[in-house]
């Protein structure tokens, strides 16, 4: 076993009581935590606005009276016993899901593309070679069920906005630590920051 001690890089802060405050993080790693902690804060300033007007898209879409109905109109609606002691009896909130059809047309249009990974080979490439690569994905993307994973994407970018998964990596169920690649769901796509430098309208160039 290794002997007790700082680690290469870290170093020991004295303490008053005595004891040993275990290893310290050095000056580069600070700078490191401080650094990637000031570009977080600027992503969430630059998409706070974005973000708001996903969720409230996702509550209008989810069709309950609270959530399409004004909180002073749907309160004053459900009905209460008045400071005189007079009841008011309740009254219906209706709400008519008039963009489920649009939204479906879209989404089935997306499915209907069956969309995926297609490998093309350009010049000085050898076709034999994109093939080889168009199996291998085409493999990952049947054993992760990759198409669940676009159709949930395309299905937030519909409702929302912006829809997300990724290329994941994980242990292969044969006993040992191989790692497989799979393609997964990111189910919640506000959990997802991009670069607000990006000028692409996919955000390919983000880092």
């Amino acid at each position: 076993g290794r002997k007790p001690g700082p680690r290469k890089g870290e170093r020991r802060e004295p303490r008053d009581d005595g004891l040993d405050p275990g290893p310290q993080p050095s000056d580069s790693d600070k700078q490191t935590v401080e650094d990637g902690l000031r570009r977080f804060q600027l992503i969430v300033a630059a998409e706070q606005q974005q973000r708001q007007r996903e969720l409230e898209d996702l509550l209008f879409d989810r069709a309950l009276p609270q959530d399409q109905w004004p909180t002073e109109i749907w309160n004053e609606r459900q009905g209460a016993v008045s400071e005189s002691g007079a009841m008011t009896t309740s009254r219906p909130c209706l709400v008519i899901p008039k963009l489920d059809q649009p939204v479906m047309q879209v989404i089935n249009e997306i499915v209907a593309a069956n969309l995926g990974i297609r490998v093309t080979a350009k010049a000085g490439a050898g076709k034999k070679d994109a093939e080889v690569r168009q199996g291998l994905i085409r493999c990952v993307e049947q054993d992760s069920l990759a198409s669940t994973a676009y159709d949930w994407g395309a299905n937030r970018m519909v409702k929302c906005g912006r829809g997300f998964w990724r290329v994941n990596k994980k242990y292969a169920n044969d006993g040992d630590f191989d790692l497989d690649l799979a393609i997964d769901r990111v189910l919640n796509q506000g959990s997802v920051y991009c670069d607000p430098f990006a000028t692409e309208a996919t955000w390919a160039d983000m880092e």
